[in-house]
């Protein structure tokens, strides 16, 4: 079979989900929704007969010291899978990508896709990095939860309170910024300064000792009835105590009090292995449903790093 590859630039959001919102995996609809996504995009796209039978979406971003680009959706119709469709596609985002400057790609998938059984291979002939498993979904509903031994440690140990994370002043806010660029001290995907427009000012909060910010808990709004935890973190030092417990329940209870949401959706980096243990005694250890591993593929082009 004969495929043809065609590549559209500089396309906005409501573009992309006009023309090419169902040929997308995942949505990029739902992605738009709960992420801040820079525009322009690049779409590459393959047509078997003029039909549509492999997508994806690019999004470039020219950040210091390294520029990247996301394969924000990687899509081939069924029937015409195991055919070299997305390897090609991959190719020619390469190429987009030297062409404009950029120093690495990356893409995030999931272990509950069908495409994670054959995505590391993928990536592997294509000369990528090894995948790396970066990020853990933890699904949780309250009434699974709220009886539960651990949910009712409410009080906070002597010197620990929460204060709104809104209520932050500027030279607060400049402070986790700065301590971030000189410590990395806690991982990008769990940046509190994502997607301030979808923030849950009632169970959004900062974790303090003795007025020294420690810890956070940062909720979004996705859906009708469904928040997610997008940035749970707390301090190295800090998250043997109570408090880490109490910083969720709190979060959780206000959430649930406002009629908001009574499912969660929490992100833990995979590395934190003390949050992991909590997970798993909060989800339930053999709630096998309930854990979604989020891995992150990538790879360098040689000459620009």
């Amino acid at each position: 079979m004969s495929y043809n590859y065609n590549v559209y630039r500089n396309l906005s959001t409501q573009e992309v989900i006009q023309k090419f919102e169902p040929y997308t995996f995942p949505s990029f609809r739902q992605k738009s929704k709960v992420r801040n996504l820079k525009e322009p995009f690049f779409v590459v796209e393959a047509t078997y007969n003029g039909e549509k039978v492999g997508l994806a979406v690019l999004e470039l971003l020219h950040n210091q010291p390294h520029s990247l680009m996301k394969i924000l959706s990687l899509w081939v119709k069924e029937e015409h899978r195991r055919r070299g469709i997305a390897s090609q596609i991959l190719r020619v985002a390469e190429k987009i990508a030297l062409n404009n400057q950029i120093n690495y790609l990356n893409i995030i998938f999931q272990n509950n896709w069908e495409s994670f059984k054959w995505m590391p291979t993928l990536l592997q002939k294509l000369a990528w990095n090894k995948p790396e498993k970066r990020t853990i979904l933890v699904k949780l509903a309250y009434k699974q939860v709220c009886d539960l031994p651990w949910f009712q440690i409410k009080d906070f140990p002597a010197n620990f309170y929460v204060t709104k994370w809104v209520e932050l002043t500027e030279t607060e806010l400049n402070y986790i910024k700065r301590k971030k660029v000189s410590e990395n001290w806690y991982p990008d995907e769990l940046s509190p300064f994502q997607l301030p427009d979808l923030l849950v000012a009632e169970g959004s909060f900062v974790l303090r000792y003795n007025e020294k910010i420690v810890g956070w808990i940062i909720i979004h709004k996705i859906g009708e009835q469904q928040v997610q935890v997008t940035s749970y973190f707390v301090d190295k030092d800090y998250r043997g105590t109570k408090a880490s417990i109490a910083l969720i329940v709190q979060a959780v209870e206000k959430i649930v009090k406002q009629n908001l949401s009574k499912e969660f959706i929490f992100m833990v980096s995979a590395d934190n292995k003390e949050m992991l243990s909590l997970s798993k005694k909060i989800a339930g250890e053999h709630n096998t449903g309930a854990f979604t591993e989020v891995w992150v593929g990538q790879k360098w082009l040689q000459g620009q790093i």
